[in-house]
């Protein structure tokens, strides 16, 4: 959406429910945050027409408040079909996989960083976080990797020591029946060393390294926007 009286164009985001750090919630596992930038009137035209597709005692055209009648969802059919290529983007991601990631970037990297071997340069954080994420639950216990996730989350949020969380790790570990496979989560357990150290910085609050998925989403979201519009100004609801 832009204003003739700013000098930059002007991006609306919103994001989907969020359940912050808790990146194991069963019924939110993807997040989702989405932007828009429109001429005023055109938008003024498309939320009027979805407006009057609400109840009278309702004002703010909400998705749920819409969905729930025929009228509604045709009036968000068609608000849809209006929206110019490329004026909305959205930005997802798949919580379990960001745990991987997550547990990969503090545990591994810096310990492979400190031998003088870049873990980014070649992608290598990733790959072995795809390799955890979709073989885990295949060639260990399913119930062990998902109670891995869980202590790993739990440490960050200090609600788990580093010894529940490497007991966590050595159990699926042991439940892994090929080697080959089994030295991959050992790559976790060698950075124990930089766990210790990093429960200790969490503890002071010298280590902000945030779960919340809404922080990464919305810089890469802003990222695509800044691609097209350039320098813009972005409004977002208040947010914890």
């Amino acid at each position: 959406m832009s204003t003739s009286s700013m000098e930059h164009p002007v991006v609306y985001v919103d994001e989907s429910a969020n359940s912050g750090q808790n990146l194991l919630d069963p019924h939110q596992p993807v997040f989702t945050v989405a932007g828009v930038h429109l001429p005023d009137d055109l938008a003024a035209s498309i939320v009027d027409e979805v407006r009057g597709q609400l109840p009278r005692n309702l004002r703010e055209p909400k998705y749920t408040s819409l969905a729930g009648s025929s009228g509604g969802r045709k009036a968000l059919m068609n608000a849809f079909a209006r929206l110019p290529e490329g004026s909305v983007r959205t930005y997802l991601v798949h919580k379990r996989f960001m745990v991987m990631t997550k547990m990969v970037d503090v545990i591994v990297e810096p310990m492979a960083h400190r031998d003088g071997y870049n873990l980014y340069e070649g992608k290598e954080t990733l790959a072995l976080a795809n390799m955890l994420h979709l073989a885990g639950p295949v060639m260990g216990d399913a119930d062990a990797y998902n109670r891995m996730l869980q202590a790993f989350v739990n440490w960050v949020r200090q609600k788990a020591t580093t010894d529940e969380l490497y007991a966590a790790i050595a159990a699926l570990k042991a439940s892994v029946q090929s080697q080959q496979f089994a030295e991959y989560v050992e790559v976790l357990e060698y950075g124990r060393p930089v766990a210790d150290e990093t429960a200790k910085e969490i503890a002071a609050q010298r280590h902000r390294d945030e779960l919340d998925p809404a922080i990464p989403s919305l810089y890469c979201l802003a990222t695509t926007f800044g691609q097209t519009l350039g320098t813009f100004r972005l409004v977002h609801d208040a947010s914890k």
